[in-house]
């Protein structure tokens, strides 16, 4: 392929891949402004500022699906890497919005407030407190509640229905972990335990 033509080489546009990563809890077509979703890319795109991409690793376990698209990202040299859960429902502008107040922020991660998707319904956003028990610490994940609305909050956690990452932010926590694995089938869970070594680097 003519690199002139080529959408992965392209110099002077945003990469970003986009990925419904599923473990089969839902079926996909519960997204159901997905279609609402990728207008708005094609339309962010048409006005020359966006690359959009799109990948699916089809049902698996959610770390591995989430590990795959991430190696992925960093294998074809995206820009970013937008994570929509097959359970949300995003909001208008939403892509926008949370790319916006990364670049603002200087973030390498930002998100949107997602919530539980059972009863109560808590933000997934979290403190962590490291507690010593009989010389082994374990983690103590609290709720963040305490926030103003439309405000940028820092926490230690959050989830992951609804982000967006730095791919060279990626790329630089491959290299710190032992395997090359930042997305975990551990029981604190896969999103948490990216957030634990990512506020490492």
């Amino acid at each position: 392929m003519n690199t002139e033509t080529n959408p992965f080489t392209a110099k002077d546009r945003i990469k970003v891949l986009l990925c419904e990563p599923t473990s089969g809890m839902v079926d996909s077509i519960a997204h159901d402004n997905r279609l609402d979703q990728y207008i708005e890319f094609g339309k962010l795109e048409s006005q020359g500022k966006f690359q959009f991409f799109t990948g699916n690793t089809g049902r698996t376990q959610i770390n591995y699906a989430r590990q795959t698209m991430a190696d992925e990202a960093i294998r074809l040299g995206m820009d970013y890497l937008f994570m929509i859960d097959d359970d949300m429902i995003a909001p208008k502008r939403c892509f926008e919005r949370v790319y916006d107040t990364l670049v603002r922020e200087k973030a390498d991660i930002a998100a949107p407030i997602c919530t539980q998707r059972v009863s109560p319904f808590k933000p997934v956003l979290y403190k962590h407190t490291w507690l010593e028990d009989v010389g082994t610490k374990r983690l103590q994940n609290e709720f963040v509640e305490d926030y103003a609305p439309d405000s940028v909050v820092t926490v230690d956690g959050i989830g992951f229905g609804v982000v967006l990452i730095s791919v060279p932010f990626l790329a630089r926590l491959a290299s710190k972990m032992p395997n090359g694995m930042f997305f975990s089938n551990t029981n604190i869970g896969e999103d948490i335990w990216f957030c634990i070594n990512a506020r490492r680097m």
